[in-house]
């Protein structure tokens, strides 16, 4: 079987999707599935009929687009090329987008042979508008963009973490807002704030180092994969904020669970009951250092909830997600 493979964003951009994609690529791949990847260098290549023609000189057996992600911009080229060439598509995000990418991705709801999402409650929800999408919809989980490493270490006992991309309206405000807590109640604790900057964002993230100048704050940027997971198998606790609250589809929590980490997360409409008794649930900052100063003291309840994380991230391994992704190619061949 080949895969052609569109995705907007690939290693080594920055984005989440990106990384999905590079992730489902290597796991098809150790299937058996032989798949060719087409991202933004060759879909900018020329004017659209120019690549197109060029794509359509590919013998493959299933074309699967990934959206949205940052590679894309405004183009439109991935909406042409499903409504000229039938595909399949996962949609990474709809309900939670702007209204413009909404729009954008409408023409995918009718043009789509089979559509994709990445969790019960956003396929539901677009459902509901759209309801004549569920006969041709499925939903497989998203998975850890990070591997976790085989190898135990001793977890720190003095420090949180925060982990995902850095940009506006990902909770860095408050994980800011957690560290000057600890800071003016004088603690030991110390934050380490371990992410990367998508181009765009270079000034805000600068803004942010800026502003937690005099905080117990460590950055760590822009680490290699080996050093990021490393860094998280030496963490005990995390604090994920998410501003909409924990989901599913946030790929930052997967990272953070499949790493056996606790993690400390806000709650939001999205989020189902397996998921939620993984995390421990604080309203605002001073709930979250509470809650954190408790968890760091108690070595016993964070082993025991460390390993669930471990067991519950079996889920949604790439081995299983690869699996569930070829039944679906082979129903649409």
């Amino acid at each position: 079987m080949h895969v052609l493979m569109v995705t907007g964003s690939f290693p080594p951009d920055v984005c989440g999707v990106g990384d999905y994609a590079y992730r489902l690529t290597q796991a098809l791949v150790e299937q058996g599935v032989e798949v060719t990847i087409i991202d933004k260098a060759r879909l900018t290549a020329g004017p659209y009929r120019s690549v197109l023609e060029d794509l359509q000189r590919i013998r493959y057996d299933i074309l699967h687009i990934q959206y949205p992600s940052v590679g894309y911009g405004k183009s439109l080229f991935p909406q042409l090329l499903s409504l000229k060439m039938p595909a399949i598509v996962t949609l990474h995000e709809f309900s939670q987008v702007r209204l413009a990418r909404k729009l954008a991705s409408i023409s995918f709801l009718l043009s789509a042979r089979h559509l994709l999402f990445t969790s019960e409650i956003e396929m539901n929800w677009v459902g509901r508008f759209f309801p004549q999408i569920m006969a041709k919809s499925s939903v497989i989980p998203i998975g850890s963009n990070i591997l976790p490493v085989g190898e135990s270490y001793t977890r720190r006992r003095d420090e949180v973490v925060y982990f995902g991309l850095i940009s506006p309206r990902k909770g860095i405000e408050e994980v800011l807002k957690f560290a000057a807590i600890g800071h003016r109640l004088n603690t030991h604790i110390k934050v380490r704030i371990i992410g990367s900057v998508p181009e765009p964002f270079r000034r805000y993230a600068a803004r942010m180092i800026e502003r937690s100048r005099d905080l117990p704050i460590i950055w760590t940027l822009d680490k290699s994969e080996s050093e990021v997971a490393k860094l998280l198998a030496e963490s005990a606790v995390a604090y994920l904020p998410f501003p909409d609250g924990a989901s599913e589809r946030r790929g930052s929590l997967k990272v953070i669970l499949s790493a056996g980490v606790v993690c400390i997360s806000t709650e939001g409409r999205r989020l189902p009951e397996p998921l939620r008794r993984q995390l421990v649930i604080a309203r605002d900052g001073e709930e979250a250092f509470a809650k954190a100063v408790a968890l760091l003291a108690d070595q016993q309840r964070c082993d025991l909830l460390s390993s669930a994380s471990v067991d519950y991230a079996k889920s949604f391994s790439w081995e299983h997600i690869a699996r569930r992704h070829i039944q679906i190619y082979q129903a649409m061949r």
